[in-house]
C-alpha cells in the first residue's frame, strides 16, 4: 500500500513538472517579454552624450505638457524611428516618452548632429498623435520596431511592429495609399528590415 502512493506521488509530482514547464512556454510564446529572440536586436546605441543631455534637460518640458509635477514625471527608454527609404541626414533623432503614472504623456526629442557632436530638444508640437498611438499599442509594455515610409507629396505613413510580425499603423487609412515596392518592404522579417536599414543609412552617409 505505501509503495502505491508513493508511485502516485510521483505520478503527480512528474504530472506537475510537465504541466508547469507547458504554461511556461506557452508563456513565453503568448505573453513573455522574452519570446522572439529578437529583442535584443530591437535594442539601439544611444551616444552617451545624448543620454546625458536627456536626464539634464527634459524636465523642461513639463510646462509645456501641463504635467502634475516632475516628482511624478520619468522618462522612459529612447526610440528611433527608421526611413524608408533612407535620407541622407547628418542630424539623428532619439525619441524619449516622458512618463506620468504607468501612460505617455509627451514626447521629448533629442536631435544629436553626428558632425558637431551637439544636441538639441525638441518637445511638445505636433506630439499628441504619437503618444496617444503608442499608448494604445501599449508601447511601455512590449518592444517594437517603428519606421515610417515615405510616400512622398510629404506623406509619411507610420507603422510599429512587434516582435511577432504584428504590424499597427499610426493610420490604418494609410494602408490603401502602399505602392507595390512599399507593400514588398513591409513584408520583409523584422531582422532583413533592421539589416536593410543599416544597409542603406550607410550607402546614405558616403
Amino acid at each position: 500500500m505505501k509503495k502505491n502512493i508513493i508511485n502516485k506521488n510521483l505520478v503527480a509530482v512528474c504530472i506537475f513538472a510537465f504541466i508547469t514547464v507547458i504554461a511556461g512556454t506557452l508563456f513565453m510564446n503568448w505573453g513573455g517579454k522574452k519570446a522572439t529572440g529578437l529583442e535584443d536586436s530591437l535594442e539601439i546605441n544611444i551616444p552617451a552624450v545624448v543620454e546625458d543631455f536627456a536626464k539634464e534637460n527634459y524636465k523642461n518640458a513639463i510646462d509645456t505638457l501641463n504635467l502634475v509635477s516632475a516628482g511624478s514625471v520619468s522618462l522612459g527608454k529612447a526610440y528611433r524611428v527608421y526611413s524608408y527609404p533612407i535620407v541622407a541626414d547628418s542630424n539623428e533623432l532619439y525619441h524619449y516618452p516622458i512618463i506620468e503614472y504607468g501612460k505617455i504623456r509627451g514626447i521629448y526629442t533629442v536631435i544629436y548632429n553626428t558632425e558637431t557632436k551637439t544636441c538639441y530638444e525638441s518637445f511638445g508640437e505636433g506630439e499628441d498623435g504619437m503618444r496617444d498611438w503608442l499608448n494604445s499599442i501599449d508601447y511601455l509594455k512590449h518592444d517594437y520596431l517603428l519606421y515610417s515610409i515615405n510616400h512622398g507629396h510629404d506623406i509619411e505613413i507610420a507603422i510599429a511592429e512587434d516582435t511577432f510580425g504584428n504590424q499597427f499603423y499610426l493610420d490604418e487609412s494609410m494602408k490603401d495609399q502602399l505602392t507595390d515596392e512599399e507593400q514588398d518592404f513591409i513584408a520583409l522579417s523584422i531582422s532583413e528590415k533592421l539589416s536593410e536599414f543599416t544597409r542603406n543609412k550607410k550607402a546614405a552617409s558616403k
